[in-house]
C-alpha cells in the first residue's frame, strides 16, 4: 500500500522572530514607515520589536523591525546638556518621544541643502512638521505584563515596554503641503502587504535560502553567545550524542577510508562517553588499548563496517590514530598503551578554570600552566578551547547576575 508523506513547508516551522532568521528580512534593516499608534502598539517578541496585525480572516500577520520613518508635528522640544534634543512628535494618532543627537559628528546630514545648517544647530521648534528616521530603542520592559500571541501554529510571548526613537535624520517638511498624506498612504500600503514574516523569508528569498532556513545551515544565530559556529562551522547539522561532551563532530573529523560514513567512529565514541559517565569519580577518563581490542561489541561493530573480508583490527587502530590527530584521545603512557579521553567537562573545563582563576592560592599553578601548556592539549584546536572559555565566561556572568538580582 502506497504511503503519502505530507510536505511541511519550512515557513510553518518558524515565526520570523527567531534571532537567526530575523536579519534575513529586508524590512528589518530598512526604515519602515509607521504612525505613532503603530509604534506604540509594537510587540516585544524574543527581544525584537514586531508589527502584529489581526486581519478579518482571523489570522495574524507579524513582521520584526528595528528602524522607522515617522512624520509628525513637534509639540515639545527640549535641548539637553549632553548635546541632544528631545522632541515629542504628534501625528494625530498618538505621541512618540524622539532623541536627536545634533552634535554627533557621525549623524547623517539633511538631504536638503537649505535646512542642513538649521538641522545641525537643532533649530526645530514647537509646531514644525518634521520627518524622523531612526532606530527604535526600548527604555524599560514591564516583566509583569506578558501577553500570549498565537501565530502560525506557535504561541509567542509579548512583553510591554517603553520606547523612543533615536533619530539619525530629522528633516523639516513644513514646505511640503502633502507630506503627511503621502506618509499615511505609505503606512497603509505597508499594512496591506503580506506581513507573514516566516513566509516572506522562506519563499521570497529564493529556493537556496529557503533550504538553508529549513536545515538551519549557514545561518549562525544571533543568540549564539558562546560562538559554537566558530568551532562546528555554519553548515554543521551533526546530531551525534557525543558532540556536546567532546565538542567534536563529523565536520572536524579526520577521514578514515575504511569508515567513510563514520559509523564505527560514532559507535566507538559513544561507547567511550558511556564508560566515562559510568566511572565513579569526576577524574579524567583513561582507558587501555588492550581493553578496546578485547571489547566484543567494539570488535563486532568494526567487523560490521569493514565486512567479513575486511580488517577490523586495522579499522580500530586507524580510528584511534585519527582521534589522536583530532585532539580527542591522547597517549598518556606508551608502555601500557593508556589513552586519555580529552572531554570538555573532565579535561578542558578544569584546565581553563585554573588558567582563568583569580584566586591567589592558585597563582603558582596558574603561572606554570600558562608557561607550559599541557601535552595532552597539543592537538586540541584553539577554537575548541575558545568555546569552552566563552561558556565559562557566560556561566560566571549569569551567576553574578543571579547574585545581584
Amino acid at each position: 500500500m502506497a504511503t503519502h508523506e505530507t510536505h511541511v513547508h519550512p515557513s510553518s516551522r518558524f515565526t520570523g522572530t527567531e534571532p537567526f532568521l530575523a536579519g534575513l528580512s529586508p524590512c528589518f534593516w530598512s526604515h519602515v514607515p509607521l504612525m505613532a499608534a503603530h509604534i506604540n502598539s509594537l510587540k516585544l517578541i524574543n527581544g525584537l520589536n514586531c508589527i502584529v496585525v489581526d486581519v478579518l480572516d482571523a489570522t495574524t500577520k507579524l513582521l520584526p523591525i528595528q528602524k522607522v520613518t515617522m512624520v509628525g508635528t513637534i509639540v515639545c522640544a527640549e535641548r539637553r546638556s549632553n548635546g541632544s534634543v528631545m522632541y515629542v512628535l504628534d501625528d494625530g494618532t498618538g505621541f512618540v518621544d524622539c532623541m536627536h543627537w545634533i552634535e554627533n559628528p557621525f549623524s547623517l546630514p539633511s538631504l536638503t541643502g537649505e535646512d542642513a545648517e538649521d538641522e545641525r544647530r537643532g533649530a526645530y521648534s514647537v509646531g514644525t512638521l518634521v520627518k524622523v528616521m531612526g532606530r527604535i530603542e526600548c527604555l524599560a520592559i514591564h516583566t509583569d505584563n506578558v501577553e500570549k500571541i498565537g501565530y502560525n501554529g506557535h504561541l509567542l510571548e509579548s512583553q510591554a515596554c517603553v520606547r523612543e526613537i533615536h533619530a539619525t535624520i530629522v528633516q523639516d517638511l513644513s514646505a511640503v503641503a502633502d507630506a503627511e498624506c503621502r506618509h499615511w498612504f505609505r503606512c497603509q500600503s505597508l499594512l496591506r502587504t503580506n506581513l507573514n514574516a516566516s513566509e516572506v523569508l522562506t519563499t521570497k528569498l529564493g529556493s537556496e535560502i529557503e533550504q538553508q532556513v529549513a536545515d538551519r545551515t549557514n545561518l549562525p544565530a544571533i543568540d549564539d553567545t558562546s560562538g559554537e559556529w566558530r568551532l562546528f562551522g555554519t553548515r554543521c547539522i551533526c546530531q551525534s550524542r557525543y558532540k556536546e561532551r567532546l565538542l567534536y563532530c563529523h565536520c572536524q573529523a579526520t577521514m578514515e577510508p575504511l569508515d567513510p560514513h563514520y559509523r564505527f567512529r560514532d559507535y566507538f565514541l559513544e561507547t567511550l562517553i558511556e564508560l566515562e559517565a559510568s566511572s565513579s569519580n569526576d577524574q579524567p577518563f583513561r582507558i587501555q588499548y588492550k581493553f578496546l581490542v578485547g571489547n566484543h561489541e567494539i570488535q563486532s561493530m568494526a567487523l560490521n563496517v569493514v565486512g567479513p573480508t575486511g580488517d577490523a583490527r586495522r579499522l580500530l587502530s586507524n580510528t584511534v590514530r585519527c582521534l589522536r590527530k583530532d585532539g580527542i584521545l591522547y597517549l598518556l603512557c606508551q608502555e601500557s598503551d593508556t589513552y586519555l579521553l580529552v572531554s570538555a567537562d573532565r579535561v578542558l573545563k578544569p584546565y581553563l578554570q585554573k588558567v582563568m582563576s583569580r584566586d591567589h592560592k592558585d597563582a603558582a599553578e596558574r603561572a606554570l600552566l600558562n608557561l607550559n601548556r599541557p601535552e595532552y592539549l597539543s592537538n586540541v584546536p584553539k577554537a575548541r578551547l575558545d568555546l569552552v572559555k566563552r561558556r565559562l565566561v557566560n556561566e560566571l556572568r549569569d551567576m553574578q547576575e543571579r547574585d545581584n538580582g
